[in-house]
């Protein structure tokens, strides 16, 4: 830029020189706009001159004697020089400059001369729409007491009017804008997808986490896949208390507090059925008004069970599986001991339980729910002191369970869940050896559970739970920790 400015002022110094020289009358000059407005004109001077450039105005008219105000860079003696003075300023402004002759002696009254505009319109005139569009303005005839003035060479451009750009032009710069900020709309919708994909969790680890949810509401709800040995380490305490009237003006207060603990072992035999053993050992302590208290520390009643999953996970229906155990009477019989010293660890028969449970994903909750039939042995052959008769025989009475709840994850590693189980109990029959059977009645058990589950590591979580009882057949509160683990022996 600074070379061009130099062999600018280079060249005004010999055109200047050789005018002066041999006194030349046809100068050129570099027009750059033309007005009808005065403002208009002046307006893009003032934008010139805030750019560097010297520009002035001249006023002339047609043959129809309209007024026209031409803005003009500087006039040259030669061609060459108004060239490159042109070509300089549409490199720097992006216009489109023109180089047109005039006469160097300036008659009387105005003559119209051949002017051009450059095509970018001033920011003032792109605001006046009801200017015309562009106009010739043919060379006016020289006045009679002159000669004619000979017309230059070469044809001039037309003179147009400054005027706002064609509505194409305008409808272009549109869609651009419009597709540009489609453009920035689909970048941010790009962005958000990826982080909602980040969120997202896989389908294995989807499954995962259902079978972590309901683990912690109970094991009939999972099965494992084929060669997998798990371990599951159970911690239960009970509290009952219950007043007991012995004479018309005593009470006593019994407290009974039960704490088991079972290791409960499962093998998957094939990725649909599962085989399970629970092994119970029981603490008891009852504390009966202020002064009497017993304890017992024994082995419980054992029991093996299986779980069947006969349909595959997924769909619209349901997960199904059918579940079942068979109790041995292992425990210390509460039909066996001295109920005024001992307390019993067992329910003193064998039993049978088969049900089904039911689980189904409903975002963003776990639906779970199970029913179940308990099917009881008689208790035979018994010799056993009450209140100066001797039982003999015991029939139980069957059960029938019920439990509805849901689940669901508070993050990735907690869950929480809840459940209500209601199971009613038919009468037991009662055979004596002095007196005529008795009857129990039927008995009703209501319990509320609310529980949860904590996941340590990928590999250890610990599940707890909380029930209250809502009968007088049922414990005050239970409490429940139950640590599992999973081995895979196909490795």
């Amino acid at each position: 830029m600074v070379k061009m400015r130099t062999f600018f002022a280079v060249t005004i110094i010999l055109t200047l020189f050789c005018t002066s020289a041999f006194g030349q009358d046809t100068t050129y000059t570099v027009q750059v706009a033309a007005c009808e407005r005065l403002d208009s004109a002046e307006s893009i001077v003032k934008d010139l001159e805030a750019k560097g450039y010297s520009p002035y105005i001249k006023e002339t008219a047609d043959q129809n004697g309209k007024t026209w105000f031409i803005v003009r860079l500087e006039d040259f003696s030669l061609k060459g020089a108004a060239e490159a003075s042109a070509s300089e300023f549409n490199a720097d402004t992006g216009s489109t400059a023109v180089v047109t002759t005039t006469a160097a002696a300036e008659p009387a009254q105005p003559v119209a001369e051949t002017e051009a505009v450059s095509p970018s319109p001033s920011p003032q005139e792109v605001a006046k729409p009801s200017e015309p569009k562009p106009v010739v303005v043919p060379p006016a005839p020289a006045p009679p007491s002159q000669p004619a003035v000979a017309q230059p060479t070469e044809q001039a451009p037309a003179v147009m009017a400054i005027d706002e750009p064609p509505q194409s032009d305008r409808r272009m710069d549109e869609l651009q804008k419009e597709l540009e900020s489609l453009q920035e709309e689909m970048k941010q919708i790009r962005e958000q997808q990826e982080a909602r994909r980040k969120l997202e969790i896989t389908e294995d680890e989807k499954a995962a986490k259902e079978k972590e949810i309901l683990q912690a509401a109970g094991r009939e709800y999972t099965t494992m896949k084929s060669n997998t040995l798990g371990l599951e380490l159970n911690f239960n305490y009970q509290y009952y208390s219950y007043d007991v009237i012995t004479q018309a003006t005593e009470v006593e207060q019994h407290a009974n507090h039960n704490l088991t603990s079972s290791i409960f072992t499962e093998y998957a035999v094939l990725d649909n059925m599962t085989l399970n053993l629970n092994v119970p050992f029981s603490y008891k302590w009852d504390n009966t008004g202020t002064d009497v208290a017993k304890e017992v520390t024994d082995l419980g009643d054992v029991s093996v069970g299986f779980q069947y999953q006969p349909l595959r996970s997924g769909g619209t229906l349901p997960t199904t599986i059918l579940f079942g155990s068979f109790t041995f009477d292992m425990g210390r019989s509460p039909y066996e001991i001295n109920v005024d010293k001992d307390l019993a660890t067992g329910n003193g028969y064998y039993s049978a339980a088969a049900g089904l449970s039911m689980s189904k994903t409903i975002d963003p909750i776990i639906a779970f729910g199970n029913v179940s039939y308990n099917y009881t042995f008689k208790a035979e052959s018994l010799n056993q002191p009450r209140n100066g008769l001797t039982l003999r025989e015991v029939d139980p009475g069957d059960s029938i369970s019920g439990t509805l709840g849901m689940g669901f994850a508070l993050s990735y590693n907690v869950s929480m869940n809840f459940s209500y189980q209601y199971t009613y109990r038919f009468s037991s029959t009662y055979t004596w050896e002095e007196i005529a059977d008795t009857y129990s009645g039927s008995q009703t058990q209501s319990m509320l559970y609310i529980g949860t589950g904590w996941r340590f590591t990928p590999k250890t979580s610990l599940n707890m739970k909380v029930g209250i009882g809502l009968t007088d057949e049922d414990p005050d509160f239970v409490v429940s920790f139950r640590l599992p683990f999973e081995f895979d022996l196909s490795d």
